[in-house]
């Protein structure tokens, strides 16, 4: 089975001051910073996240995993639009250039 893999995570909180800009992603904070492609496999193996845990069993079931890309920032303001549209862009473009997904 091939199967690709892309995850954007915020905690929106609105008493924060700041929002979540494209540096808060590429910082990570608490989590792990924004990370493309194959790079993402060996960023998320001591890592207790969900992407972690789809990722390790993905792998035991022998998929084909295509990573894509992986976005997360600490708690904080809403999201700006110019990070939203970056990395939601970037995860349908790089779904488009997988190829045959199952």
């Amino acid at each position: 089975m091939r199967v690709a893999v892309a995850g954007f995570l915020h905690e929106t909180n609105t008493f924060a001051p700041n929002p979540a800009d494209m540096q808060a992603f590429q910082l990570g904070g608490g989590y792990v910073p924004m990370v493309r492609g194959a790079a993402m496999l060996p960023a998320f193996e001591e890592v207790n996240l969900g992407m972690a845990g789809a990722l390790r069993v993905g792998q035991a079931q022998g998929w084909d995993i295509v990573p894509i890309l992986w976005a997360g920032a600490i708690p904080s303001a809403h999201v700006s639009r110019d990070a939203y549209e970056t990395i939601a862009g970037e995860i349908i473009e790089g779904i488009r250039q997988a190829g045959p997904l199952d």
